[in-house]
């Protein structure tokens, strides 16, 4: 079933990979999580949370510091990343292409504002 995803700043998750940008999205919509990816590369999975965690972190500080969000939706929104980037790598958030609504990494509950 091949699923839809969208990932956090793809250029840095492809160098942790050490694979093209098209790789990645193709094994993703083969049905592959980025977890499965990582290992087949053989690269640690924690380093594939890390990289997305702090690409979502940086879209999180530009929205507070452009002021397009407070402080304190900021430290919510913040507290939820690494969980939900955890989830996403393993494949937790990832919906069948068919479904008109989707989770992904760029909306991290309520992230997309």
């Amino acid at each position: 079933m091949r699923k839809h995803t969208r990932v956090a700043d793809i250029e840095g998750l492809a160098k942790v990979l050490n694979m093209s940008p098209e790789e990645i999205m193709k094994g993703l919509h083969a049905g592959k999580t980025l977890a499965e990816l990582a290992e087949q590369r053989g690269v640690n999975v924690q380093e594939v949370i890390d990289q997305q965690v702090k690409a979502v972190t940086e879209h999180l500080d530009r929205h507070l510091a452009e002021g397009r969000i407070t402080k304190e939706r900021y430290e919510e929104k913040k507290s939820k990343i690494k969980p939900f980037i955890t989830d996403f790598v393993h494949g937790k958030h990832q919906k069948p292409k068919m479904h008109s609504r989707h989770r992904s990494i760029s909306n991290v509950p309520d992230a997309g504002e």
